[in-house]
């Protein structure tokens, strides 16, 4: 968190005035409620902030000897009268009294009353706002107590209880709410959480059901059965004026997805990951539920070295196919082929227009963009253009086994791909006859 250097000993404000341990205690405690709920609350983080300003300057200006306060010593008229007195510069007056404009736009309402009606409504923060008024708050802070700031970026934030670890590039700016996914932590007790966060956008337009079907899948993933090769996430608490939802996977530390492994994996490993994709579909199939992914590509598959081997978990359910027997669920169809039009992970045949697929097509479906993935991890030059090159599976798998590879991606034909179970025992015989 950025505000630990309230906790020093011997703070002074400008190298002058020492405040008193509970006011600095209590300065810390707004300024990490500040920081904690910019991106999950803002009009509360934007309160902490000023609440934050009241405790910091009414207690520069007892520790200077005022004995007392009245109902005209508004937060602007402290900030003037520590600048009169000379403790605090110019320029950090500025800093303070746009921190406290900014606030003060939150904290009160607008009124619009005529002659004939009137509306009484809040005023509320956005994350950009409560986020920069964090990084105000901390360069005026350690700016008055004189102590090296160090460059903020808005992205570093944290996202409630999880600090920012890692930030990668999304891959999904249509539902994706800004530039990133991000790796948080939270330090509870021994054993940090590590969890993997998607912010989602919060919209009122047709793209509203394609946004939040991870959050849907993820409930629906509750009600299947257990599986270790699955992730399964939980939406982050939000405030109701929020225009932003985040789902957070819980991870182990070290996770990061296929596409961003450093390492490539060898032909063993890859096959072990992919064997453990499909185990995970195969564990979840239950009678009256069925869940699709319909957008399986290596950005999905989450990789974690345990021992002297790689495990997979499949995650990012966005572009899935739920359904339940007797229960009509909304379709995403359309959103799932606008996301993936021209990639090489999705069979063609679910390219074409078409609505009316059954839920055997689909799992092949399923099928074809693992057996693409491993074709990934052989090389991934082998899928980067529209044309995927099979020929590389002879050079590391069995005849027979490289043959229904072809033949799953070649062909082009359903028919000739194996149902999920038969592909999970092609994958484990593999494994069990192949040295490579």
């Amino acid at each position: 968190m950025l505000f630990g250097f309230l906790t020093e000993q011997s703070l002074k404000i400008n190298k002058a005035i020492s405040l008193t341990e509970k006011s600095l205690s209590e300065i810390l405690s707004y300024a990490n409620d500040s920081e904690r709920n910019c991106r999950i609350d803002p009009d509360k983080s934007m309160i902490s902030t000023r609440q934050a300003l009241e405790v910091l300057i009414s207690s520069i200006l007892c520790a200077n000897g005022k004995k007392s306060f009245d109902r005209t010593d508004s937060l602007y008229v402290m900030i003037k009268e520590c600048q009169t007195q000379q403790i605090i510069t110019q320029q950090q007056k500025k800093k303070l009294d746009s921190l406290r404009i900014n606030a003060n736009d939150i904290v009160h309402v607008e009124k619009n009353v005529t002659k004939n009606s009137y509306s009484i409504e809040g005023r509320h923060a956005n994350i950009d706002d409560a986020t920069q008024a964090v990084i105000d708050l901390y360069d005026v802070l350690t700016d008055m107590f004189g102590r090296q700031a160090i460059r903020i970026d808005k992205e570093d934030l944290p996202i409630g209880e999880y600090e920012i670890v890692k930030k990668y590039a999304g891959r999904n700016s249509d539902i994706l709410y800004g530039k990133y996914e991000y790796v948080g932590v939270k330090k509870n007790g021994l054993v940090p959480t590590y969890v993997y966060i998607r912010p989602f956008k919060k919209e009122c337009d047709e793209k509203q059901a394609f946004s939040e079907r991870d959050i849907a899948a993820q409930t629906v993933l509750k009600n299947l059965p257990d599986t270790n090769y699955i992730l399964k996430g939980n939406e982050i608490t939000v405030s109701a004026n929020n225009n932003v939802r985040y789902v957070a996977y819980e991870i182990k530390k070290g996770t990061t997805t296929l596409d961003r492994l450093i390492q490539p994996l060898n032909p063993t490993e890859a096959l072990g990951v992919m064997l453990d994709i499909v185990t995970g579909l195969c564990d979840i199939k239950s009678d009256g539920i069925n869940l699709h992914h319909r957008g399986i590509n290596p950005h999905c598959i989450f990789v974690n070295k345990e021992g002297d081997r790689y495990r997979g978990k499949l995650g990012c359910f966005e572009t899935s196919k739920i359904e339940i027997s007797e229960q009509s669920v909304e379709t995403v169809y359309a959103g799932m082929a606008s996301a993936n039009r021209g990639s090489v992970y999705v069979h063609p045949f679910f390219l074409n227009g078409s609505y009316e697929y059954d839920s055997a097509e689909w799992g092949k479906a399923d099928i074809y963009a693992i057996a693409v993935s491993l074709l990934y991890c052989l090389d991934a030059k082998n899928v980067d253009k529209k044309v995927i090159d099979t020929s590389c599976f002879y050079d590391v798998y069995s005849t027979d086994f490289a043959d229904t590879m072809v033949r799953i991606i070649d062909t082009g034909s359903l028919e000739l791909i194996p149902t999920i179970e038969e592909f999970k025992t092609l994958l484990a015989e593999e494994i069990s006859n192949g040295s490579y």
